[in-house]
């Protein structure tokens, strides 16, 4: 899920809404594709951004092993509300 302004990172979203509404888009999209599925949401955070456009990270769970789900959100990947939550404490 990308956003249409060019934006290099969540840190320079300022309104927690524009979060929540990437969410949700992302959550219809896999919706569609899982409809009985069970999702999870992150963004690259720090030094584990890549590519300067921020962009949310949309899965649809089970990973298939422990080694995937930690390498791909447990440290890499912040979820929305770790996002929001530090946008709301004035740390972004």
């Amino acid at each position: 899920m990308c956003t249409t302004e060019h934006l290099n990172s969540c840190y320079d979203i300022k309104d927690p809404a524009r979060l929540r509404r990437m969410q949700k888009v992302g959550e219809l999209v896999l919706r569609g594709l899982s409809p009985n599925g069970k999702f999870r949401f992150g963004f690259h955070t720090g030094s584990y951004i890549s590519i300067h456009h921020v962009h949310l990270h949309c899965f649809v769970l089970p990973f298939s092993n422990i080694i995937q789900d930690r390498m791909r959100y447990g440290h890499m990947l912040r979820s929305v509300e770790y996002v929001i939550g530090k946008l709301l404490r004035g740390r972004m």
